[in-house]
C-alpha cells in the first residue's frame, strides 16, 4: 500500500512538475517579451532626450535672433523719428 502510495504521489508531482514547467516557460516567455519592450521604450526615451536637446537648442537660436531683430527694430524706429525730427528742423531752417 504504502509503495502504491509512493507510485501515486510520484505520479502526481511528476503532472504538478509538467505544469509547473510550462508555467515556468510563459512566465519566463512573458518576462522575455516585457524585458524587450522595455528595451525598445529606453530607446525611444533615448531618442526623444536627444531630439528635446536639439529642440532645445533650436529655440534658443530663434530666441536670440527675435531679440535681435526687436532691438534693430527699435533703433530703425528711433532713427525714423530722428529723421522726422531733423526734416522739421530742416524746414524752420529754410
Amino acid at each position: 500500500m504504502a509503495k502504491l502510495l509512493g507510485m501515486r504521489m510520484e505520479e502526481f508531482r511528476g503532472h504538478l512538475d509538467v505544469e509547473l514547467n510550462e508555467v515556468g516557460r510563459q512566465q519566463a516567455a512573458s518576462c522575455n517579451s516585457l524585458h524587450q519592450e522595455n528595451l525598445m521604450l529606453k530607446e525611444q526615451v533615448e531618442a526623444l532626450l536627444q531630439e528635446n536637446i536639439i529642440l532645445k537648442r533650436a529655440v534658443g537660436i530663434q530666441h536670440e535672433r527675435r531679440k535681435e531683430s526687436e532691438e534693430r527694430n527699435q533703433e530703425l524706429q528711433h532713427l525714423k523719428r530722428m529723421v522726422t525730427q531733423y526734416q522739421k528742423q530742416l524746414r524752420t531752417l529754410e
